[in-house]
């Protein structure tokens, strides 16, 4: 394994916004071991689990959020791709997906951080339950209606959120319930058996830095840059676990890292998984 540590962040990596916030009201979240079999199903897991594989190849294409905050609507737009795609709610096109930027802007507008408004910021963050929440509530329209660099929508309110309202998601279970720490069990469970996770880190320097050969990156800390909302996407027969990221395909792995079970004990203090 190569030793990220010491490398400066790229300086497209540098202008990074990181301000995802802790979500508030995690000690009311369901568990995963809520979910239906959960118990049974533990105890027949796969080795290994890349969500990116068969009919979902086409899934791993990583995207970027620039110099936006916008990293809650990738991640959760990602997610709900996954799943929308999988219960034949939309084809796979890249029109179809999920708005992130519908998601990012509601969850900014209904979110309780109201020092100043920050809707229309594109620097502006908020919480990953807010953003669950959007899509629980009111659901989400496709990159068709509102694509990332949209500035508006003209039709007419009502309209919109009808559209919106026909790709909900029924609920969202925490992976690793608060106050618990990082699950491992929980993990690949929902990995197995659901799908992918939207999970929150405070990025470290071996993050920030991840380029292509970085491997299994295993220590975690130093350089704390701030909040950040990212999608795990599978998990392998070492205990390792898959990392889409939304700055593009010159990071990581074409947009992918591999992290540790050790670096995802330090670095994942938020993670949630959902139904459809």
């Amino acid at each position: 394994m190569k030793k990220t540590e010491k490398r400066k962040p790229a300086k497209a990596q540098e202008s990074r916004i990181l301000n995802i916030l802790p979500s508030q009201g995690r000690e009311r979240d369901w568990r995963w071991d809520d979910a239906p079999d959960a118990t049974k199903a533990v105890n027949r897991l796969p080795e290994a689990v890349d969500l990116r594989s068969g009919e979902m190849r086409w899934w791993g294409t990583a995207e970027d959020q620039k110099n936006t905050g916008a990293c809650v609507g990738h991640a959760v737009g990602t997610v709900l791709f996954w799943h929308f795609f999988k219960h034949g709610l939309v084809s796979r096109s890249a029109r179809n997906k999920p708005s992130f930027r519908h998601l990012w802007m509601a969850s900014k507008e209904i979110d309780t951080f109201t020092s100043w408004p920050s809707t229309f910021l594109d620097a502006g963050g908020t919480y990953i339950k807010t953003c669950l929440d959007v899509a629980r509530k009111y659901g989400s329209v496709t990159n068709r209606v509102l694509p990332m660099n949209g500035l508006g929508v003209s039709m007419p309110e009502g309209q919109f959120n009808a559209l919106a309202s026909q790709r909900k998601i029924k609920s969202y279970h925490a992976c690793s319930p608060y106050g618990e720490g990082f699950n491992m069990q929980g993990f690949k469970y929902w990995l197995a058996t659901h799908g992918p996770i939207v999970a929150r880190l405070d990025v470290d320097k071996a993050f920030m830095v991840a380029n292509r050969g970085t491997g299994v990156i295993d220590h975690y800390g130093g350089g704390m840059y701030g909040g950040h909302a990212v999608v795990i996407a599978g998990y392998d027969e070492d205990g390792n676990f898959l990392v889409k990221n939304s700055w593009g395909r010159r990071w990581g792995n074409r947009g992918f890292i591999w992290v540790s079970e050790k670096y995802a004990k330090a670095a994942f203090n938020e993670s949630y998984g959902v139904t459809v």
